[in-house]
């Protein structure tokens, strides 16, 4: 039955095999606060009952050199999270910024015979403070079902947008070669929003749950599962941005006047042309939107300390003025020690880059990256990811010293 799982597993990213998302962090059962970055769910039952942020950093790109591009910037300082029994709580902050890119061909149309490019580039720098409270709601045998919210504030250092209207194009195909009504929209500005994640995970413990109550919180016992399936939305939100802002409507003509042009129209040869562009501003405030998504994560407890981790990312355009998130589909061995891990994370980008990672933690520091050859210019596209965190942290069940965490327990 164990290798039946994984087999599937494995078949799933290699048929369908990105990875701004540290997975080599984010799924691992010590990865405490962290976690809570693909679904806030997860610190409910976490092995630390303190977690404390020193920092954490991620930066990523990646492009084609042609049609896509998408960048993200993740720096996490001072935060802690603290679990309790049944709850956990987070207090955390971040600056974040996201970039993306996206040409598509228009296809032909008899008013539009040769085809026009779509763009869709949008841009957003943000800071965010925010709290993330996760509760185990229902157990019953060896069943353990959890729920997160985080909410978050969010200071929108600028944003900035820019797209064409690929409707109003009219490409008239006679002598005189006219495009007409060239419509694009641009933006920026800076501002504040709200942004919320919701995550929801079930367990199957390895027996049954038990939840009793201890008197210190260095006394709390974490119980290993068989496997674990999360499902959360993360990044729906908001900025709306008002100061210093600006949204241009930008229009343009522009004829061509042909001496001929051959069947296909693949080549033309023009006597005389002329362009005019006209441009207003039609508001000083737009809402740009995060790079929201929905994710599905699944965790096998293979054997002792190996573990085999799925992950789906579907990114949500939500609005016409955010940041596009890409789809990804990731696979993730790794062998975890209280003082020592090590994650292999393979995943894909838009169903199309194959990715292939590192990533290893020893005691409070960890270092990776979910696309080890790109970052060294091996592959088809262009592409670079690193990540690195530094954090204090308390497990449960260790008592060994007497300090204050031991002896605070907030809900007697």
């Amino acid at each position: 039955m164990k290798k039946t799982i994984l087999i599937s597993l494995i078949t799933m990213v290699i048929i369908s095999s990105k990875a701004q998302e540290i997975q080599g962090l984010v799924n691992s059962t010590y990865s405490g606060l962290t976690g809570k970055v693909i679904n806030p769910g997860s610190i409910a039952d976490s092995r630390y009952y303190l977690d404390i942020n020193i920092l954490t950093t991620d930066i990523f790109y990646q492009t084609d050199m042609q049609n896509n591009a998408y960048g993200s910037f993740r720096l996490n300082g001072p935060s802690a999270m603290l679990n309790a029994g049944k709850h956990a709580f987070c207090i955390y902050d971040a600056a974040r910024c996201a970039i993306s890119f996206k040409k598509n061909d228009v296809v032909s149309t008899p008013t539009n015979k040769k085809g026009i490019y779509a763009y869709k580039i949008a841009g957003l720098a943000w800071g965010e403070i925010g709290l993330s409270y996760a509760y185990i709601f229902r157990t019953e045998d060896k069943d353990m079902w959890s729920v997160g919210l985080s909410l978050n504030y969010l200071a929108g250092a600028g944003g900035a947008f820019y797209t064409n209207n690929t409707n109003s194009f009219v490409l008239n195909n006679s002598f005189s070669d006219n495009v007409s009504n060239m419509n694009f929209n641009t933006g920026g500005g800076t501002g504040k929003g709200m942004g919320v994640d919701l995550g929801v995970v079930y367990q199957k413990k390895h027996r049954q749950v038990s939840l009793q109550t201890y008197p210190n919180l260095c006394r709390q016992r974490y119980q290993e599962y068989d496997y674990k399936l999360g499902v959360s939305l993360i990044d729906i939100g908001f900025i709306k941005l008002s100061k210093n802002a600006q949204k241009t409507n930008i229009n343009g003509n522009y004829s061509d006047y042909l001496n001929g042009a051959d069947s296909s129209l693949n080549y033309i040869y023009s006597d005389s042309d002329s362009y005019y562009s006209t441009s207003s501003n039609t508001d000083n405030n737009f809402s740009m939107y995060l790079p929201a998504a929905l994710s599905i994560q699944y965790d096998y407890h293979y054997y002792r300390n190996w573990y085999f981790n799925g992950t789906f990312i579907q990114g949500l355009n939500l609005a016409k003025y955010c940041v596009r998130r890409p789809t990804m589909i990731a696979f993730t061995p790794r062998f975890e020690k209280r003082w020592f891990e090590v994650n292999l994370p393979l995943s894909t980008s838009d169903l199309k880059y194959f990715r292939l990672g590192l990533a290893l933690r020893l005691w409070n520091f960890s270092i990776g990256t979910d696309n080890l050859l790109g970052s060294f210019g091996i592959g088809a596209n262009k592409s670079f990811n690193a990540y690195a965190a530094i954090k204090i942290n308390f497990t449960k069940g260790r008592c060994g010293k007497k300090h204050f965490w031991s002896n605070l327990n907030p809900l007697k």
